[in-house]
């Protein structure tokens, strides 16, 4: 999992298996307003949904 801003700017990497584990929260409260982007994947297999926090 990552997240990463407008410029592409890492601003938080998880490795793992996230989805075999279950649930995970991430608190956007840390995260200044912004565009953000979520990008989740396994191998070759990824999918980014945009987040806005304000």
């Amino acid at each position: 999992m990552i997240i990463s801003n407008l410029l592409g700017q890492v601003i938080y990497q998880k490795s793992g298996n996230l989805i075999r584990e279950g649930d995970y929260e991430i608190d956007s409260g840390q995260l200044p307003k912004g565009v953000y982007f979520l990008t989740l994947g396994e191998g070759n297999k990824q999918q980014t949904i945009k987040f806005i926090v304000n």
